[in-house]
């Protein structure tokens, strides 16, 4: 197990997908793995993997990681999930340099939250809003929009 690579910084309660990247970093070429995991020490269903990753190692044509979808979990709002993922039994074997297997990560969903610094706005006037929480985004990955009839909207 390498990394996470989704639910980085801030997101909304709900449904969302826990995604790992499993990489090669052994001798022999893997064509075959378990991924386990858990929510919370909750056990989760186990995914098999079954395409080809080359050592790192030994560099050769073909890829050496590859990002797995382990499964979907409905984050409450502003509560710790724990998740733990895990890879087993490479080749159908045992793993016997584990200590790079495992990767552990504590994800909470955001309650956001938009205030303005006036609280009614005349014609041809405007207000500064803030959005809480005010960290953990990605650039570019916030957008305001406007409505003149809560309809149709504008970025």
């Amino acid at each position: 197990m390498s990394a996470f690579t989704t639910l980085s910084g801030s997101f909304c309660p709900g449904s969302e997908p826990a995604n790992v990247i499993v990489k090669n970093a052994g001798y022999t070429t893997i064509d075959s793995m378990e991924l386990h995991w858990t929510v919370n020490g909750v056990p989760q269903p186990t995914v098999y993997y079954t395409n080809t990753l080359i050592p790192t190692t030994n560099p050769g044509p073909g890829q050496s990681s590859d990002t797995v979808t382990l499964g979907n979990y409905s984050f409450p709002v502003n509560t710790p999930v724990t998740i733990k993922a895990w890879t087993a039994l490479p080749n159908g074997d045992t793993d016997t340099l584990n200590t790079n297997d495992t990767i552990v990560k504590i994800f909470e969903a955001a309650d956001f939250h938009v205030t303005a610094n006036a609280t009614s706005i005349c014609p041809f006037t405007s207000t500064i809003l803030h959005l809480h929480p005010d960290t953990g985004y990605q650039a570019e990955t916030i957008e305001w929009q406007r409505s003149p009839d809560g309809i149709s909207w504008t970025s």
